[in-house]
């Protein structure tokens, strides 16, 4: 069975496409597990939007600051229009590792 599959992604897909199949995949399980660590093991803090920048290939970002465990944690997300700069958020963060944080939304 395994051998019929590679053998028709070889054919159809080609040995680029299987490499970005398997690129994609990874990322996917990647994420999975960053937000199973951070529901597990998950704490919550408020945070504020502090401004925005411009991403390498120009997608906008925005930049906020959270206090986790006594300590400041800058992080940015995706740009969203319904956030402005100062308002007041909630953080959900990783208590092992506050860098691995997401907006909750309110």
């Amino acid at each position: 069975m395994l051998k019929t599959i590679t053998s028709y992604l070889r054919k159809n897909v080609g040995w680029t496409g299987i490499l970005i199949i398997i690129a994609f995949v990874c990322l996917f399980v990647w994420e999975q597990i960053q937000k199973h660590d951070r529901s597990t093991n998950a704490a919550i803090s408020k945070g504020v939007i502090t401004g925005t920048h411009k991403g390498a290939k120009g997608s906008l970002y925005m930049d906020f600051v959270f206090d986790a465990e006594g300590e400041k944690i800058k992080s940015w997300m995706p740009y969203d229009k319904n956030y402005k700069i100062g308002d007041t958020v909630m953080v959900e963060y990783q208590v092992t590792d506050p860098h691995n944080n997401d907006l909750i939304e309110q």
